[in-house]
């Protein structure tokens, strides 16, 4: 039979809250750690719950629920981003008008996921690739790493890829030619939010490629006589694919030296450097009215590419005389002369041999006596069709000869058209002005004024053809 005390005591111990077993709690640092407190009794919600910290700082709850009539209640307790300083013990503490109740100690466990403490290593680069070694061999954080990933970009891009890795080397793909890039390593642990950040960054750069391909689109915007405006497709990344390139504009272009009927053929080859970015070039000191052969070379360290040979036409010029072995000039003696000068026609026919079907040697003839005021002169014009680099022009009786203006009839053909003037000539001459153009295939120079001299019948022919 029981006492009145021992009636009164088991009366209200059955109705006193009590805890069931609270359990340890483990989470990544930066996560919501949550504790679940459970209360059997007489518990309500009007009752006065928390958790205690065994500093004790107290917690209060963020929701409660009741079942089974109030004889059971759970309590969440929740701690936001829970970091290494909020590891601790805590327990449930409750109060009822039966009693108090008390839970045991559980303990909040906060791992910090791991981080690599060296950069990945460099094993070997190539244009497009970068094999690394992870280097995780030394970490920062909890383990244990149970998956490993790569993080790279490019240095100026702010876009990154990840890929995961089974093994401790890794061949990083399809990258930029020389391109500085950025490679990490990611570890994780365990756990929701068990992935430590990046490590230290493998900074390192791919190796340039060849060039993509030649460049195109070689036109000339001007031609003239002695220089070419060249220009062609912009340069730009995806054609060199290396930051460091060469650009050389290349053209060749042959002349011919001598006299009469031996001359000597020989190639002028010149490459020169253009500017980087740029797109124009303006090639001067050309020999004019030549076919001059240009190409464009692209030049990296790992290759070359040379553009298809263009050919470009230059335009007609005077022609000059810097070979030129000149005769008497007008003026020096009494007697017959003749001064010439060498111009250009320039004609609509193609192009013979790099030399123009036509040119023009303007003369003019006289008689000097003892002094200036028995001058007389005439003028007379002569076309000749260059197939050879000198010509012969036979004098008639000076008083009957007209002056000439012969020229080609437009055609390949060697037929010469006639225009007869009135007579100009008041002296009486007769001989062969013999005159003769070595320096027409070479184009150098300035432009230059020849003499000849004429002879009477019969007399020797002592000045020649010049």
């Amino acid at each position: 039979m029981l006492t009145i005390h021992e009636y009164f005591t088991l009366h209200f111990t059955d109705k006193v809250p009590h805890f069931t077993r609270l359990g340890d709690v483990e989470v990544n640092a930066g996560q919501n750690a949550t504790f679940q407190c459970v209360a059997n009794g007489r518990a309500s919600k009007m009752d006065p719950f928390t958790m205690e910290r065994h500093n004790g700082h107290l917690m209060l709850p963020y929701s409660l629920t009741s079942s089974v009539g109030e004889r059971r209640l759970a309590a969440w307790f929740q701690i936001d981003g829970a970091q290494r300083t909020e590891q601790d013990l805590y327990r449930c503490i409750t109060q009822s008008s039966y009693g108090a109740a008390v839970s045991n100690f559980a303990e909040l466990i906060v791992r910090v996921p791991p981080t690599p403490i060296a950069p990945p290593q460099l094993l070997r680069s190539g244009p497009t690739y970068l094999i690394i070694q992870l280097n995780t061999n030394s970490i920062v954080g909890d383990g244990p790493v149970i998956r490993r990933e790569i993080v790279y970009r490019a240095s100026h891009s702010p876009w990154s890829e990840v890929h995961g890795v089974s093994s401790l080397t890794y061949k990083v793909w399809h990258l930029e030619p020389d391109t500085e890039y950025r490679i990490s390593v990611l570890l994780t642990r365990p756990g929701e939010g068990g992935t430590g950040p990046p490590g230290p960054p493998l900074v390192s750069r791919t190796k340039c490629a060849e060039p993509m391909r030649p460049l195109r689109g070689l036109t000339a915007s001007e031609i003239q006589s002695r220089q070419l405006v060249l220009q062609w497709e912009p340069l730009g990344y995806n054609l060199t694919r290396c930051h460091t390139y060469s650009l050389s504009l290349c053209y060749r272009y042959y002349t011919a030296s001598g006299s009469g009927a031996i001359t000597n053929n020989a190639t002028v080859r010149e490459c020169l450097s253009v500017e980087k970015n740029m797109s124009r070039f303006t090639l001067r000191d050309l020999p004019p009215f030549r076919p001059v052969h240009v190409r464009l070379a692209l030049t990296n360290p790992e290759g070359k590419k040379e553009s298809r040979e263009v050919t470009f036409q230059t335009d007609e010029d005077i022609t000059s005389c810097e070979s030129l072995h000149a005769g008497p000039s007008r003026g020096q003696d009494s007697g017959p002369w003749c001064g010439c000068h060498v111009q250009l026609i320039k004609t609509d026919e193609d192009v013979v041999g790099g030399s123009p079907r036509s040119r023009v040697y303007i003369c003019q003839w006289g008689l000097r006596g003892g002094d200036s005021s028995s001058e007389v002169s005439s003028d007379f014009f002569l076309y000749k069709e260059a197939r050879g680099d000198h010509f012969n022009h036979p004098f008639a009786q000076a008083h009957t000869l007209p002056a000439h203006a012969l020229g080609l009839d437009g055609s390949s053909s060697s037929t010469l058209n006639t225009r007869r003037e009135e007579d100009k000539a008041p002296a009486a001459l007769q001989g062969l002005a013999c005159l003769s153009a070595p320096w027409v295939n070479t184009w150098a120079g300035s432009p230059c004024t020849m003499w000849v001299s004429l002879t009477a019948p019969g007399d020797r022919q002592e000045e020649g053809c010049i």
